[in-house]
């Protein structure tokens, strides 16, 4: 019987040892610092600036998340590309929080890309995005809400509102690819219960 019992013992450490563990990444304004390593809620970074690049370490499945009622001022056009992620195990850019407070605002000055799914160079495959519960405002009138760029595929955008911006989501061309697994094309999109208003030059641009 004692042999059976470690032998049980030894199957359920295994099994434990197997699961997965998706780290998530937090951005808070108003209890995060830039000097924390954004792996907790307590330990949350402050700005978007040092939190967007974040998303590239993600595990598969993992998250990049906003707290809800924080409003981020963007200060770059991050390259988000992540090859950890994919259809069966989607990264997301979310939110965390009090559900009664507003959704986490980014707020564009410029002409930067808020959400910008590219990788440089040739067009490589990626995707397994979720881009969910987010308020994008451009102040400018310029820059664009949600891009992709260079083959990305299985990205879902819902529960956004995206405004002010000159195009609110754009799908994007690609460069030339070296990659047998790309197309260059960005496929298998989902945008769907959203607000997309006001931005100056199309909505949604793509094909």
């Amino acid at each position: 019987m004692k042999k059976l019992s470690l032998f049980f013992l030894a199957i359920s450490l295994i099994l434990i040892s197997s699961v997965s563990y998706s780290q998530n990444y937090y951005v808070c304004d108003s209890t995060g610092s830039d000097n924390n390593d954004g792996l907790s809620e307590s330990t949350a970074f402050q700005t978007y600036g040092k939190a967007i690049w974040s998303f590239n370490k993600l595990d598969a499945g993992g998250s990049l998340l906003f707290c809800r009622g924080g409003q981020f001022e963007a200060t770059t056009t991050a390259r988000l590309y992540n090859k950890n992620c994919s259809a069966e195990k989607p990264c997301s850019i979310s939110d965390y929080g009090d559900a009664a407070l507003d959704a986490p605002q980014i707020i564009n000055t410029a002409g930067y890309y808020v959400i910008n799914f590219e990788d440089g160079g040739n067009a490589n495959q990626d995707g397994g995005y979720i881009v969910e519960n987010l308020t994008l405002l451009s102040t400018s009138g310029s820059g664009v809400g949600v891009r992709m760029y260079n083959d990305v595929d299985d990205l879902t955008i819902r529960n956004m509102h995206i405004q002010g911006f000159k195009i609110g989501v754009y799908s994007a061309g690609s460069n030339v690819t070296e990659d047998p697994n790309s197309n260059r094309m960005n496929d298998r999109l989902v945008l769907r219960d959203s607000t997309i208003i006001e931005n100056s030059t199309q909505g949604f641009l793509g094909g």
